[in-house]
C-alpha cells in the first residue's frame, strides 16, 4: 500500500472502526455494567443518540474520500470538506470510546 493509497483508505478505515464500537456499545449495556449498574442512567442512549450518527457520517465521508475521484493536480474542494467532516465524526466517537474507556477503568 502506497503512502497515497493510505492516505485515501485510512479515513474510511478508522471510520468503519468506530461505527462499529460505536454500534456495540449502543446494542450492549457494556458501560452501563462497567459503571456498577446505577439507578436511572442509560449511558446506551449517549452512543446511540450521538455515537451511531456519528459513525454514519464518518463512514459516508470517509466512502466519498475513498471513492472520490483523484486528479494529479491535487484533491478537488468536496474531497477537503469530506476530510473535515470525517475527522470531526471520527473525534466525537474517540471521545466517547474514551468515556467508556473511563467507565471501564474506573468501574466498581
Amino acid at each position: 500500500m502506497t503512502l497515497s493509497s493510505a492516505r485515501r483508505y485510512l479515513p474510511l478505515i478508522a471510520a468503519v472502526a468506530s461505527f462499529a464500537t460505536m454500534w456495540v456499545f449502543a446494542e450492549h449495556p457494556l458501560v452501563w455494567k462497567w459503571m456498577g449498574r446505577p439507578n436511572e442512567v442509560y449511558p446506551e442512549f449517549i452512543f446511540l443518540i450521538f455515537g451511531l450518527p456519528a459513525g454514519i457520517v464518518a463512514v459516508a465521508s470517509g466512502l466519498w474520500i475513498a471513492c472520490a475521484p483523484h486528479r494529479s493536480g491535487g484533491r478537488p474542494r468536496s474531497t477537503k470538506i469530506a476530510q473535515v467532516i470525517n475527522a470531526l465524526a471520527v473525534a466525537i466517537c474517540a471521545g466517547l470510546m474514551a468515556f467508556a474507556l473511563w467507565a471501564f477503568l474506573n468501574r466498581a
